[in-house]
């Protein structure tokens, strides 16, 4: 074995061992810390392709060589609006996730190691924040260091809204002007402030109104519609 894990003949920590010939013994790898993971016994080894578990019968001298790695925390990742997450940064794969993926979506970042990821709005959205990690907040490049190792699980949540327009809507002086969706309630009898100020609406969206001329009057035209 190497520094991160051990070898085990029959519960027993070894690094050379006598063994009676003929006799079946079971070997196993074993990582010395969650941080190492076994990865594969020596290709030149009679445990060639077995798991952690391998079960030898020696009918002379062998040299079995466990290999172990760095473990792999997996990081979920979770898009809440319009907009897509990714990093270029030394992790297992590179992560593009999008608020269009229909599979859950994560990366696998090595133990005690770090990921940068950078969220992106899309087309008329803004990125709001990040609700995992909150240190990160309203930064949309957010960093996670030794993962794995911290008492905090890791994981990424990032917010995104779409744009807001700005509505403005003079107050009529001989009528009134509403809208569909009963946000707009504009004329001389209101006192709606709105009617001197800005109504936000979602970009893109549709708003539709209506002009009403009150008695003794007739709509004429629209400006600035």
């Amino acid at each position: 074995p190497d520094f991160a894990g051990q070898v085990k003949l029959d519960d027993v920590v070894i690094t050379t061992s006598q063994v009676e010939h003929g006799t079946s013994y079971s070997l196993t790898a074993a990582a010395h810390t969650p941080k190492y993971k076994f990865k594969q016994w020596d290709a030149l080894g009679p445990c060639k392709n077995q798991p952690e578990t391998c079960t030898i019968t020696p009918t002379g001298n062998l040299t079995v060589t466990a290999e172990f790695g760095l473990e792999s925390v997996r990081v979920p990742i979770t898009i809440t609006g319009r907009g897509s997450v990714g990093t270029t940064g030394p992790v297992a794969a590179a992560v593009g996730c999008t608020s269009e993926s229909t599979a859950a979506c994560s990366t696998d970042v090595p133990y005690s190691g770090s990921i940068t990821l950078t969220a992106t709005p899309a087309a008329h959205t803004t990125f709001v924040s990040w609700a995992k990690p909150s240190s990160c907040g309203v930064n949309p490049v957010c960093t996670i260091s030794n993962v794995g190792s911290s008492a905090t699980a890791a994981s990424f949540s990032a917010i995104f809204a779409v744009e807001q327009i700005s509505v403005t809507v003079a107050r009529p002086d001989h009528g009134t002007i509403t809208s569909a969706d009963n946000k707009i309630n504009c004329g001389p009898a209101t006192t709606d402030a709105a009617c001197t100020s800005n109504y936000d609406y979602d970009e893109n969206l549709t708003v539709i109104l209506t002009a009403e001329a009150k008695q003794g009057y007739r709509f004429v035209a629209w400006a600035g519609c």
